[in-house]
């Protein structure tokens, strides 16, 4: 997770160790928490079926899969992406094989077939933004940037928006391939995260975090600044801004790996409160309002039962816990222990989906934090789960694609 910068040689990061970070941050490898209660283990997901992904040679070293998943505007059939450096288009049901693509670099990003759209779009580790025929898989065009490009992607008004490692943000004519506009920040020296901050488009404004703790706001059409806010909270090291912003009701939900969690006005970027304490913090999920879900199970906690309105939810590596919070003011509804490295936050329906490169999978209750179900496939999850009405896909970093029943 470690972003790959001109200072850090191969050497060098295979030898970093708690005692090498710098004085006074943390080491974001280290919760030290202690995992959720497991007094009695939940019932286990099936596995449907499974598919290699990455097939290394003999004596070769399997590739860290983190690209999870997208659906095809079908609604049906899947795209699989592989740090391998390969595309496939998938029956959801049959594992069959509808047409591959192989990219010049590894694939850590998500494909995005927007609705309506005859095109399929994803970014490769070779800095370059790839379109697709969906139908067939025939590349379409390529637009080349000087940065990884490995965090999902976002469509709207006929445009691609995405970041990369080199910490610029772009709007690309989702038809030619053609440059709309740019914007970029300086990524610092040192330390830093691999990852890219998937933009945010909501009305005629794009949300984008980046490498430096900075978030901001632009224009849609024009690409021009309206805000940028620091969230680094004054930490110097692993200050970055790689999770999707989250915008609701005028709201701007953000974290800074270092920094914290934030809630900004998305007109203006003002505070409007933060939690420093929750660290490792990528995406903020939201859940929807309760009277769209499934009223919370008789027995569970007052607090759960009493809460109104939408509820976020955080997952953080750094101290080890998931949480439940309010959006006014992000004081903690529920909360649960859980271990390793954690991927964002997923709700689907009352049910809360989190990654762990220790446990696996792990499927919360959305009201209460209560364990409902667990896969573990004897590697990491690195990516979130795509989740349909057929089936739960999880990719493993060990290197395979799982179909999982519905519980």
């Amino acid at each position: 997770m470690i972003r790959r910068t001109p200072l850090l040689a191969a050497a060098a990061l295979a030898a970093l160790a708690p005692g090498c970070f710098p004085t006074g941050e943390m080491n974001p490898f280290d919760s030290g928490a202690e995992p959720f209660e497991r007094a009695t283990p939940p019932p286990v997901l099936a596995v449907r079926w499974r598919l290699d992904l990455s097939n290394p040679a003999p004596f070769e070293v399997t590739p860290q899969e983190r690209a999870a998943p997208g659906f095809a505007a079908d609604g049906h059939d899947l795209y699989v992406a592989s740090a391998s450096g390969r595309v496939e288009r998938i029956d959801a049901d049959t594992r069959e094989r509808r047409w591959e693509f192989s990219a010049d670099g590894g694939i850590d990003c998500t494909p995005l077939q927007p609705a309506g759209s005859r095109l399929v779009y994803f970014g490769s580790d070779d800095g370059a933004l790839y379109a697709l025929e969906a139908g067939t898989g025939r590349l379409a065009w390529r637009f080349n940037t000087r940065g990884e490009i490995d965090g999902p992607l976002a469509a709207a008004a006929g445009a691609i928006l995405f970041t990369n490692s080199d910490g610029a943000l772009y709007s690309i004519d989702a038809a030619t391939g053609a440059l709309r506009w740019s914007a970029r920040r300086d990524v610092p020296e040192g330390f830093g995260l691999r990852g890219s901050s998937p933009p945010t488009v909501a009305g005629d404004t794009v949300y984008a975090g980046f490498a430096d703790g900075w978030i901001g706001a632009f224009e849609l059409d024009g690409g021009i600044p309206r805000w940028q806010t620091d969230l680094s909270g004054g930490k110097r090291a692993f200050v970055d801004v790689d999770g999707r912003p989250l915008v609701r009701d005028g709201v701007v939900y953000a974290a800074s790996f270092s920094g914290g969690v934030f809630a900004l006005a998305a007109d203006t970027g003002a505070l409007l409160w933060r939690r420093a304490d929750a660290l490792g913090v990528g995406s903020v999920a939201v859940g929807g309002e309760p009277a769209l879900l499934p009223p919370p199970a008789p027995g569970l906690p007052a607090t759960a039962r009493a809460a109104t309105g939408a509820v976020l939810y955080v997952a953080a590596s750094t101290t080890g816990e998931i949480e439940a919070v309010r959006p006014t003011d992000g004081t903690r509804i529920w909360a649960v222990k859980v271990r390793g490295r954690l991927t964002d936050p997923l709700v689907v329906g009352g049910r809360l989906f989190v990654g762990s490169d220790e446990d696996g999978l792990i499927v919360f209750d959305r009201w209460s934090g209560t364990l409902l179900r667990t896969f573990t496939p004897g590697s990491a999850i690195g990516a979130v789960p795509a989740v349909a009405s057929n089936g739960i896909y999880v990719t493993s970093e060990g290197g395979f694609l799982y179909r999982l029943d519905w519980m």
